[in-house]
């Protein structure tokens, strides 16, 4: 067959002689082809490396995230602006968008026709004057998002305190070259908390510069970093303050708003144009290229390169944004915009060596550190928590970390701050909010209702009860599982004991930090 094959391809003889059933096979996989071409072409969907899709549309969108979705797409829509190209204008798409941080409909667009500003959700865009060298950074002031700043890579820095219509120079402090050219901001980022504080990376003159004035007078903030350019900048929104840097060749880390820099290792690419720091969360990165997107989920020690569609190179701005338990990831590219959501528990981040302060789990690619480590190690470990689900994360104003069995977080009070267990037990059996507040061994009416059923006493006593897994807050009883199954079960402030008749260990620990991030929609 593969001969005869062969020769209907060089001769039309050969193809005349093909029998009916030969023929339908070949029509049937050319159809098959064409129609799985077509699908290719269409889908909007392209796997990631987290084995989270990428979407096109708007589908699974929730609300509060759609407005931005929808302005996002539209402001990297070529269409949009076919109205306003001018004629020397090649590709007219911009390269960066700004969306205001508490107006969904709000936005500002840098690119080749220079900063456009949108106030309906992108139907509409309104060229703003003042700046006329392309602009390549942008930033809201974390308190008062009226003040914008903007800068320029050789003609320096701008400021607008009425949201983006006028804007005026900020240059004090930045140094000229030889041709008197401005060293500019390439990247800018806003003290979340203190006022009038922000950070400007620039590939000539230093580096990295910070004002204290709301920009009116800069000073050199470089110090331990090397003398190369400063290529993207973020600093984190909620907890303790982390100010990143990259270089092309490293990551650098400040916590101290820039007084003093530590290395925190190599950067995947030395091509890196945007450097962003996931909401949320303390230790979660995405390093932008043009043509590749690389994330860690341990402050920069390690990087995991997504995998995305090969039309979305080369890549013009990305954007996180928070909707309900998730975040999502916006990309322009040149094949349109895309989004993925993205949950702390994926993807993982590849091995890295251990210390006394932190610790790699190859099970689950999520690392423990201090303070939860000494706190696992000194409470039963795995056996007692089971393996890391995410890394320590920012959650309703908290540093949590979930585990497969429990749920550790930071509580503060007067006596400083100590790591305790969340109540995932009260919490699945009452569906109580796990943002109302938790404290470990807390005095309640729970601790007398009920007592720890026969079964699970001996289990109980033996595992530090009281301390590990809390007072009973129901009696016990069969519980249908998530996977079908009937157990008999008791529910505790921490946790939830199950009986598996027949099993070498009867009593087990139940999942329950698996089963509420199940719930929340972060495990499959």
């Amino acid at each position: 067959m593969g001969n005869d094959y062969d020769l209907c391809l060089k001769s039309s003889e050969g193809r005349a002689k093909w029998d009916s059933a030969e023929r339908f096979i070949v029509i049937g996989l050319i159809v098959l082809s064409i129609v799985l071409a077509l699908w290719l072409s269409d889908t909007d969907v392209a796997r990631a490396a987290s084995g989270t899709p990428w979407h096109t549309q708007t589908d699974s969108l929730p609300g509060e995230v759609l407005p931005v979705w929808e302005l996002w797409r539209n402001a990297f829509a070529s269409q949009t602006w076919e109205s306003v190209q001018q004629s020397w204008v090649t590709d007219s798409t911009p390269w960066l968008v700004s969306p205001h941080p508490t107006n969904a409909n709000a936005a500002l667009t840098a690119g080749p026709l220079g900063v456009y500003r949108t106030v309906d959700g992108g139907e509409t865009w309104t060229r703003l004057p003042g700046i006329v060298d392309p602009v390549i950074a942008m930033a809201y002031n974390a308190q008062n998002p009226q003040i914008v700043f903007a800068g320029t890579e050789l003609a320096g820095t701008y400021r607008s305190e009425d949201g983006g219509l006028y804007w005026g120079s900020i240059d004090t402090g930045l140094p000229r070259d030889r041709l008197g050219n401005v060293a500019g901001a390439v990247a800018l980022a806003t003290d979340p908390i203190v006022s009038g504080t922000l950070f400007a990376a620039t590939t000539t003159a230093g580096g990295l510069y910070r004002s204290q004035d709301e920009g009116a007078s800069w000073h050199l903030a470089n110090s331990d970093l090397p003398e190369e350019p400063v290529l993207g900048l973020d600093v984190s929104a909620s907890g303790p303050v982390r100010l990143y840097a990259v270089t092309s060749s490293s990551l650098f880390l400040s916590s101290n708003r820039a007084d003093q820099w530590s290395l925190v290792g190599a950067s995947p690419i030395e091509t890196s144009q945007e450097l962003l720091l996931e909401p949320n969360t303390l230790n979660s990165l995405l390093l932008v290229a043009e043509s590749a997107l690389f994330r860690s989920t341990n402050g920069g020690v390690s990087w995991v390169e997504l995998d995305i569609p090969a039309e979305m190179a080369p890549i013009s701005d990305a954007l996180f944004t928070r909707g309900g338990n998730y975040t999502y990831l916006f990309v322009a590219g040149a094949g349109g915009s895309y989004w993925q959501r993205i949950t702390p528990v994926s993807p993982q981040s590849p091995p890295q060596s251990e210390s006394d302060t932190e610790s790699y789990v190859v099970v689950t690619g999520h690392t423990i550190r201090e303070p939860f480590l000494a706190f696992f190690n000194a409470n039963g470990g795995v056996a007692r928590f089971g393996y890391p689900r995410t890394d320590a994360i920012d959650e309703d104003g908290k540093t949590v970390q979930y585990f497969q069995r429990s749920r550790l977080e930071i509580a503060s009070d007067e006596s400083g701050e100590r790591v305790v267990q969340s109540p995932l037990g009260t919490i699945l059996r009452t569906g109580a909010d796990p943002s109302a507040g938790s404290s470990q061994s807390t005095a309640s009416s729970a601790q007398t209702q009920y007592a720890v059923d026969q079964v699970f006493i001996n289990f109980y006593a033996s595992n530090n009860g009281r301390e590990s897994l809390g007072s009973p807050i129901a009696p016990a009883a069969d519980e249908e599982q998530v996977n079908g199954a009937t157990l008999y079960t008791q529910y505790f402030e921490f946790a939830r004991l199950e009986h598996h008749p027949g099993a070498e260990s009867p009593i087990l620990m139940g999942l329950i930090g698996d089963e509420y991030l199940t719930q929340k929609g972060w495990l499959q």
